[in-house]
């Protein structure tokens, strides 16, 4: 096989992010939290001293600790208990499998995401901004927004005992 065709296989392969992560996946409907519970709890088996490695450099720094167990291999840093009650990394998966079946992680919404943002960093979206503000929160001209109390007119609610 070319590195060529080799390279567009991994690209669509059942695993790939292109499958993986788009808004037909199946992802969003699984057990994430069980499947990382089962994965800590065959740390020994399933997992090289190497792919441990790579999990543990993948993790939030606080959670960043090579210890080794009383056999010399590298001890999990996080519990069956982490997994089950961590109300963050509850949270962290559901926004997750939010995103996923909402299609966020897909190339096409990426690059429609990254352009987006350079156009409004250049101030494209500068106008709309302000208009939906004015929309959603009214003017901040104190004249078109009127008495805020029945009754009450805008100078004196804005005074101070």
């Amino acid at each position: 096989m070319t590195p060529a065709s080799k390279g567009s296989r991994a690209c669509t392969g059942p695993w790939s992010s292109q499958r993986v992560l788009n808004a037909t996946s199946k992802l969003p409907d699984q057990d994430l939290l069980g499947f990382i519970e089962r994965c800590l709890s065959q740390w020994d088996i399933s997992y090289t001293e190497e792919e441990k490695r790579g999990i543990i450099g993948s993790l939030p720094a606080t959670y960043q600790r090579y210890e080794l167990n009383e056999c010399g291999l590298l001890k999990c840093p996080l519990s069956d208990e982490f997994v089950r009650e961590d109300s963050r990394l509850k949270n962290a998966v559901a926004r997750f499998k939010g995103e996923v079946a909402q299609g966020l992680h897909e190339k096409g919404w990426q690059k429609q995401a990254t352009r987006a943002g350079q156009e409004r960093s250049q101030g494209k979206f500068d106008r709309y901004l302000m208009e939906h503000i004015e929309e959603t929160f009214g003017s901040d001209d104190r004249k078109t927004r009127g008495p805020s109390v029945q009754g009450q007119s805008q100078d004196d609610h804005d005074k101070v005992d």
